[in-house]
Formats: structure tokens, sequence, C-alpha cells
């Protein structure tokens, strides 16, 4: 069974849905991410695309929705893994 996709909207550096933001818990591997409020000034919600992947700005860490301790977290960054793999669509 195929997850619910969610919509984000890449507004460099933040990853926004609506007025939450994309944040890292913490700058390490295995780092659960959260919705907070969108703030341009929080290291924690900075993002940039690397290849297929979504990478934290300051850790260096890359977006994996199925890290092996369960929900999404920041992991090190490896473009093979489907987990890391993010499909862009241009929003017109």
């Amino acid at each position: 069974m195929r997850p619910q996709s969610q919509k984000w909207e890449l507004a460099e550096p933040l990853l926004r849905q609506h007025d939450l933001c994309l944040a890292i818990s913490a700058f390490t591997a295995g780092s659960k991410v959260r919705m907070e409020p969108c703030n341009t000034k929080e290291p924690r919600q900075k993002w940039k695309p690397k290849g297929p992947s979504l990478q934290h700005m300051v850790s260096g860490l890359c977006l994996d929705s199925l890290p092996p301790a369960g929900p999404p977290a920041i992991t090190l960054c490896r473009p093979q893994l489907a987990s890391q793999v993010w499909e862009p669509q241009l929003i017109s």
C-alpha cells in the first residue's frame, strides 16, 4: 500500500504547507521532522534540492520518508534510496 501523498511548496529555503514549514528537531542524523510556523530566520527550517533529494542546508542531511526508526527524519544523503527521492511538480 502506497502512503498518501502530501503537497509541499519549496520556496527556498522553506518547505511550506500553508502557513507551516518543515523543521528538523535537531541537527543530527535520525532527527525527526515536524511542521511548525514558518520562520525564514530559523535554521532548522532551511532546505534545498540536491538532485532528487531534499537536503537540510545546515546539517547537510537529507529528508528520508522511511528511516529505520519510524516517521520521516533526516539521514545521510543517499539519493539511490527510494525513500529519499521526492517528485517535484510545477504549480500553475
